[in-house]
């Protein structure tokens, strides 16, 4: 297999991981579908608040694995990112490729000098580990705006271009980073297979939790039992 798929294909498997880590207290719990061209069923056919997270997480998750492989050579077609090194302050000089993924980054910097005095710090900058992005994407899922296509307001390439708006106009309107949705989510409570939706029947819950893996939001209003292991 050439590099570029196999960085690809790690990517992919590593936004399914992390978005069935995000959900894994959810009523759809990033469930997959074996022997399906939709990886995740018809669940992303909805337009809803899942569909824009998982989109997200996956573009993010892939542009990790190419930077992180650029910054590891395992890629012929990266470079180095030559436009930080312009701006070098006194006391320390860039070193190395940086994982140039913009959000997020961490500095990272080592000293060299004789007995630590540190005449010499060399940096670069470092990916934040995709736990911290799922965690990021976590939050904004839980803060996302139900919108509406508006009217065109240009035209560009010959293409309507119209902008997203509010449902609702007592709701806040979405910046460039929030998620927004189209649609309200289908029902995850009950096993769909046209959807590939399991239901959350069998699921473990907890009895004293009042959060989203708690048996009244998990079991649906259906009732649970108790065992004790």
């Amino acid at each position: 297999m050439e590099q570029k798929p196999r960085v690809l294909q790690t990517g992919a498997q590593q936004a399914v991981e992390e978005c069935q880590h995000q959900f894994r207290h959810s009523r759809w719990n990033c469930s997959t579908v074996e022997n399906s061209t939709d990886i995740f069923g018809g669940v992303l056919k909805f337009k809803s608040r899942e569909s824009a997270f998982v989109h997200a997480l996956s573009a993010a998750a892939l542009a990790h694995a190419v930077a992180r492989a650029c910054s590891r050579g395992e890629l012929n077609e990266c470079s180095c990112d030559s436009r930080v090194r312009k701006r070098t302050p006194r006391h320390w000089q860039w070193g190395g490729c940086s994982e140039a993924v913009r959000g997020r980054m961490q500095r990272v910097c080592k000293c060299h000098g004789m007995s630590g005095s540190c005449s010499v710090r060399v940096c670069w900058r470092r990916l934040p580990q995709l736990r911290m992005i799922g965690d990021a994407l976590s939050t904004r899922y839980e803060g996302a705006s139900h919108v509406k296509v508006g009217q065109v307001v240009e035209r560009k390439r010959g293409k309507n271009i119209r902008k997203l708006r509010p449902l609702h106009m007592d709701m806040k309107k979405p910046n460039k980073t929030d998620l927004v949705y189209l649609e309200d989510s289908p029902d995850y409570c009950e096993p769909n297979d046209e959807l590939g939706i399991l239901g959350t029947r069998g699921r473990t819950c907890n009895r004293t939790s009042a959060g989203l893996d708690g048996c009244r939001l998990l079991c649906c209003g259906r009732g649970y039992q108790t065992r004790f292991s």
